[in-house]
């Protein structure tokens, strides 16, 4: 009786013991389930797409010097290309409002090595300009682009450091358009009507109001300085073709 007894507790014993140990496994996975789960990173948020922004017009392009970018149609022959040519250098030290020969020598219608291998040339379709490349298919704009976020156009951040009040009547529209504050002034008119002064935003041109270095400079300026991402830039100006040089250049033979 007392060895049926004896028998009888061990069995309990031993149920309670499986009952506790499957139980403290059971909390054990759990938990581990749980800090597995709570230690997983979070997905990363979707990654902001670059804007695209379109310098285009319907009108015929000026021409102009700008910080890096001069237009080198000067002393160089039509066969190069009938349309406009570019020359940019981000290694210049040339005062970013004039441009210099370490940019494209207008003298003697080279590079600065004296080659024509710096050139960007418009590329044309169906009559428009859609994208500005050198002889190996570089883009020219967005070079610039690239360069100037990455901090390699130092004579650029310096110069919008030093003027702010180059950008202060300068703004970018809800869709990524350049404009500029212009002002009217008041007066007295001569049938004695007198009016005040105004101003208002209106948008650029570019090409028109302002030549496409410039305006692209600008704007990429105004990107920078009020925290957008770098942008993608898109070309869909009128193609205009050049005047041809304006004096015979002995070039070296290739």
């Amino acid at each position: 009786m007392i060895t049926y007894a004896i028998i009888i507790v061990a069995l309990i014993i031993i149920g309670v013991l499986v009952y506790y140990f499957v139980t403290m496994e059971k909390g054990e996975s759990s938990q581990d389930s749980s800090q597995d789960s709570s230690q997983d990173p979070s997905p990363d948020p979707p990654a902001e797409q670059p804007e695209t922004i379109i310098i285009g017009g319907e009108e015929e392009q000026t021409g102009g010097t700008e910080g890096y970018v001069m237009m080198a149609n000067k002393n160089v022959p039509l066969e190069v290309s009938p349309y406009n040519l570019y020359a940019y250098n981000p290694n210049s030290t040339s005062d970013p409002n004039r441009g210099g020969a370490d940019i494209f020598n207008e003298d003697d219608g080279t590079c600065p090595d004296g080659t024509l291998d710096c050139l960007y040339l418009e590329r044309v379709t169906n009559g428009r300009v859609t994208d500005i490349t050198d002889k190996d298919g570089n883009k020219m704009v967005q070079q610039f682009v690239d360069d100037f976020y990455d901090g390699k156009l130092p004579l650029l951040d310096r110069l919008f450091e030093d003027k702010p009040q180059i950008l202060e009547k300068l703004k970018l529209s809800e869709d990524n358009k350049l404009m500029e504050l212009k002002e009217v002034r008041g007066g007295e008119s001569l049938n004695g009507e007198v009016t005040e002064a105004t101003s208002s935003w209106v948008k650029i041109k570019p090409g028109i109001d302002k030549p496409v270095g410039q305006y692209l400079i600008i704007t990429m300026a105004l990107y920078k300085v009020t925290g957008k991402p770098k942008p993608n830039v898109v070309i869909d100006l009128p193609a205009v073709e050049r005047e041809g040089p304006t004096q015979d250049i002995e070039r070296p033979a290739e």
